[in-house]
């Protein structure tokens, strides 16, 4: 008897941090805009900017939301009524 191929969906996969400590704010912004990419994918619905710079240790709101702005344009963010999610 074949065996039916599992369906699986990869943001649920993602690790959800459950942790108080906070992730470092990385310094170069290749690495910032792979943690945030990363950081959108482990939420389970739309954030805040402000919402995901509370989640890393010395990130500045205004720098996050140009990184979430930059997300969107390429496409690999979406927002809505200030909320970002994974395109």
């Amino acid at each position: 008897m074949p065996c039916a191929a599992l369906e699986t969906n990869p943001r649920a996969a993602a690790p959800v941090q459950t942790s108080t400590a906070k992730t470092p704010w990385p310094k170069t912004l290749p690495e910032q805009v792979r943690l945030l990419r990363a950081a959108l994918d482990q939420y389970p619905e739309p954030a805040t900017g402000q919402q995901l710079a509370k989640t890393f240790k010395g990130a500045e709101r205004k720098r996050v939301a140009e990184i979430l702005e930059t997300l969107v344009a390429m496409g690999q963010a979406r927002e809505e009524a200030g909320r970002y999610a994974v395109a």
